[in-house]
């Protein structure tokens, strides 16, 4: 099963209402939202044919779904915009760790391709793919490889196994 597959598997069995819309008033990709329980997710239709934004936008609305506690769609104070920017960051935090696995991660390395290509593999962009690896690095300096080398995550964006 897919990436994408799995995410609406889970947009399915936690009773979340998904649609495509026309989010460009918004200048946004991806919404979620919920009240009295009832969680929305709306993507730009723009994304309905591009898998791989379609996976990545989803993912992060779906962070906000697990993560997110409370309404922050309004930012009138610089402190606003602190507290908003870490809750999108927690959600693509939580975006990136549902999507790519630390175990595929180290099995992707060990087959020696080039990052592009584990990127792909993983049914995302190098861009994201990187970001999972930056979030890693701040809790862990190297991923430990099944053959016993390690993968270095200190000098990001240049990984490296030794």
């Amino acid at each position: 099963m897919n990436k994408l597959s799995k995410l609406f598997d889970l947009v399915e069995s936690e009773n979340i209402d998904f649609f495509f819309a026309n989010l460009k008033l918004v200048n946004k990709l991806g919404l979620y939202s919920c009240k009295d329980g009832y969680g929305v997710i709306a993507i730009d239709y723009t994304l309905k044919y591009n898998k791989i934004a379609l996976t990545e936008v989803l993912a992060e609305e779906l962070g906000h779904h697990f993560t997110t506690v409370g309404d922050f769609s309004n930012i009138n104070t610089y402190q606003d915009m602190l507290k908003h920017s870490k809750i999108e960051n927690t959600a693509l935090k939580w975006a990136t760790e549902f999507l790519i696995s630390e175990e595929e991660i180290c099995n992707l390395v060990m087959e020696n391709i080039e990052a592009e290509e584990m990127a792909e593999r993983c049914e995302v962009s190098l861009e994201f793919f990187l970001k999972r690896l930056d979030f890693l690095s701040k809790k862990k300096d190297f991923l430990e490889l099944c053959n016993g080398s390690k993968l270095i995550l200190t000098n990001l964006p240049v990984f490296y196994v030794c």
